[in-house]
This record gives C-alpha cells, sequence and structure tokens, in this order.
C-alpha cells in the first residue's frame, strides 16, 4: 500500500484554508493579523510606520450600523490614550470633568463670585464688574447691623428684585441708583434677581447669592457674592 506523504507547504496551506472558511480566527503571539476573524495575543502589538502623507492607520466601516472601531476595558481604565494636547476636530464628548452640559453657564453667560473681609468701621466690596456694585459697611461697633449698598453699575436701566429671606421687594433702577440694607450682625443673606437693559455683553438677566456677617473674633465684617449672568 503506498503511503501518501504531506509536505510541511500543504500543512501551512491547509492551516490558512481552514481559518479563511471557518467561523473564528485567531493570531497568536508573533503570528499573522487575520482579517475579518477574531485575533487574540499574549503580548502587546504595536504598529510604526513613517508614511509620506496621512494616517498611520485607517479603519473605516463602510455601513450605517455601527463605529469604524470599539475599545472594550474595564470601567476603572480608560479606553485609550494620547500623547498629545491637540484639539481633536469634531470630537465630541457627553462629559466634562464628570459633568454634563447642564452644569455648565451655556452660550455667552458668565459666572462670577468673590469674597473680602471688612476691618471694623471700613467698607470692601464684592461687586459684580459692569453688572451691581455692593458695597458692605462694617459699623466700628460690631454688636450693631451692617449695611450693604446695591448700586447699578451696568449703563443701563435695571429692574431688580431683592429677597431678604422671605419677603421681596422690588426697585426699578437707574444707572447709578441705589439700595440700602440692614444686615443682621449674627448673619444676613440676600438673593438678588435683576433683568438689565445694558450690561454685560447686553441685555439679559442674573441672579445673586450675597451674605454679610460681623465678625467679633477678628474685629472685621465678612462679605461675599456669588452672580450667574444670562444674556438674551
Amino acid at each position: 500500500m503506498r503511503r501518501i506523504r504531506v509536505s510541511p507547504a500543504l500543512v501551512v496551506s491547509l492551516v490558512a484554508l481552514f481559518f479563511a472558511v471557518g467561523g473564528t480566527g485567531f493570531a497568536a503571539t508573533g503570528g499573522n493579523f487575520i482579517l475579518g476573524h477574531a485575533n487574540t495575543a499574549e503580548k502587546a502589538t504595536k504598529l510604526t510606520a513613517d508614511p509620506a502623507s496621512g494616517a498611520a492607520l485607517t479603519v473605516k466601516n463602510s455601513t450605517t450600523s455601527g463605529p469604524a472601531a470599539a475599545f472594550n476595558v474595564s470601567p476603572l481604565v480608560t479606553p485609550f490614550t494620547v500623547n498629545s494636547s491637540t484639539q481633536v476636530a469634531k470630537l465630541n464628548a457627553s462629559l466634562l470633568g464628570g459633568q454634563p452640559a447642564s452644569g455648565f453657564v451655556q452660550g455667552g453667560g458668565q459666572a462670577t463670585a468673590k469674597a473680602d473681609a471688612a476691618p471694623a468701621g471700613q467698607s470692601r466690596s464684592a461687586s459684580i464688574p459692569g453688572l451691581l456694585s455692593i458695597l458692605l459697611a462694617c459699623p466700628a461697633n460690631l454688636a450693631l447691623s451692617n449695611t450693604v449698598t446695591f448700586t447699578n453699575v451696568s449703563g443701563g436701566t435695571m429692574n431688580l428684585f431683592l429677597d431678604t429671606g422671605g419677603t421681596t421687594t422690588y426697585h426699578q433702577l437707574a444707572e447709578a441708583d441705589t439700595v440700602t440694607q440692614s444686615g443682621s450682625p449674627a448673619g444676613q443673606t440676600w438673593t438678588v434677581r435683576l433683568q438689565v437693559n445694558s450690561g454685560p455683553p447686553d441685555e439679559g438677566v442674573a441672579t445673586i447669592e450675597v451674605a454679610a456677617v460681623n465678625r467679633p473674633s477678628t474685629s472685621d465684617c465678612h462679605i461675599q457674592s456669588q452672580a450667574v449672568f444670562t444674556p438674551y
């Protein structure tokens, strides 16, 4: 009986044919990368190229049913890394610093905050530039009330609603008009809601939180303000 001898070249061809027609495939470490099949390796794979122009690697999905590439990693691991801080055009993100878009001021709005301390008998400002001057007058006797003066510095007329913790008053202010409030030595807060006809940048509305307190332990008064302005 004649024995059939199988050459090494035939064995390699048969193995290649098996992977070509099979439902799965793999590339062991050091082996070939087989397109159209699943590939696995025990070590990292690196591509280094020096093309005359264009990208070193291009992945394209010609269908409309899926992305060009997918990265699957542990939830605690970043899916990929880069070595450049250059902005990537058209690369969108749902979160920034872990925060959604709703957590940031949109469009041309601005957020401003300021805090200061006025020695007893002196004044300090926690103003919102181009919008509202907020001036604290600290009494020499810290057992007495402090005063906070709000001045329209927007360059136009202002509709101002002042909430002192349950009581709301309305004031229509021309440029440089003022509203003065007394603050409790133990602490006082104000919520200012205003609309301006000329401000940063033009017309808009703003919400400003203001707080002031007398501090006998440091012989001064503290004031702070935080504002969000939204143009329209």
